[in-house]
């Protein structure tokens, strides 16, 4: 346990291990203000009305506290209050309940929230009753919001190879690494530490980068689980990488290269083969196992996410072997 602080307390002085660190974090916080609208600040209010449908004199007192869009139809109306390039207001009056309905699409900002519950107090005619309904979003958007949270969060799992690979090679080139090897500790017990610490680190910035940018309310312990299965997946390729890296300028590339197959080959499939079938194959590449369980916890069908963490047991199990038997070996 002593050797496993001071090996925190060493990767933690890395810059390059500092910055793999936050960089998802960083991502997520920006995706997560993107999703919410928060970074586009509004200039001014926008409303969409329905001709006809409103008396002249709330229309005209709309108009000064901002535009006024006049719609022909509800659906022309809903089609604007959707439309994510701005944030719209829609405002309507309904005969049937003899109130004013104010129609938000949920990812405007909280600035014209707090503007459209309000609406009525500053219409001449504040006697009407007053509701709010929010708009469901179109799949489109809100699947192209999944795959960003999902290639982060893959990006925050696997990143986590950098903390053990940058402790090893560096041990390596401050010839620390031959110190390890005449040392009272066994091979199991050296492996045991550096999987640790990868371990670690890559569960602590999956876990923060998951409390950013994912609703862990929806399907909490599907979402540890596969983080805790992913992380350790990523220490194992931290021990090949690490293996493979003479020097930390090697290290630094053979984890670009992984980077780009963990990264690439789920956005890959996800976009361009779309049987089932087919996808299943792509299930030997861990970091598609891990996408496709994410995905499925966010659309909601965390039933079949079983199957995923099935898989990622076999990679720990399968990877882990082979790293002992290539290390006895050679």
């Amino acid at each position: 346990m002593e050797g496993l602080k001071y090996q925190l307390k060493s990767i933690s002085k890395d810059k390059m291990s500092l910055l793999s660190f936050f960089l998802p974090i960083v991502m997520a916080v920006l995706i997560n203000l993107l999703s919410t609208g928060s970074i586009i600040e509004a200039v001014n209010l926008r409303f969409a009305v329905v001709q006809n449908n409103l008396p002249v004199k709330i229309e005209d007192c709309l108009e000064n506290y901002g535009t006024v869009i006049k719609c022909s139809s509800n659906n022309e109306l809903n089609k604007i209050v959707i439309n994510p390039a701005d944030e719209t207001v829609g405002v309507i009056y309904s005969k049937e309940n003899d109130e004013i309905k104010t129609i938000l699409s949920g990812d405007e900002t909280s600035n014209i929230k707090e503007s459209a519950k309000y609406i009525p107090l500053v219409l001449d005619e504040p006697a009407f009753p007053f509701n709010v309904t929010f708009l469901p979003k179109p799949n489109a958007i809100m699947e192209f919001r999944y795959l960003l949270t999902a290639l982060v969060m893959v990006t925050a799992l696997f990143i986590g190879c950098t903390f053990n690979i940058m402790n090893i090679v560096s041990e390596k080139e401050n010839g620390i690494d031959y110190i390890n090897q005449i040392l009272p500790m066994s091979f199991s017990k050296y492996i045991f530490q550096k999987t640790s610490l990868g371990f670690i680190c890559s569960f602590t910035v999956s876990i923060i980068t998951a409390f950013i940018c994912l609703n862990m309310s929806k399907n909490f312990l599907g979402n540890v689980m596969l983080i805790a299965l992913s992380s350790f997946m990523a220490s194992i390729i931290g021990l090949f990488i690490s293996r493979m890296s003479e020097n930390l300028m090697l290290a630094i590339v053979y984890i670009k290269i992984a980077m780009i197959i963990f990264i690439a080959i789920p956005l890959v499939v996800y976009l361009f083969f779309s049987d089932n079938n087919l996808r299943l194959l792509f299930n030997v590449i861990p970091s598609y196992t891990v996408f496709d369980g994410l995905m499925k916890i966010m659309s909601s069908n965390s039933s079949s996410v079983i199957m995923n963490f099935i898989v990622l047991i076999l990679h720990c199990v399968i990877w882990i072997r082979v790293y002992f038997y290539i290390a006895k070996k050679i």
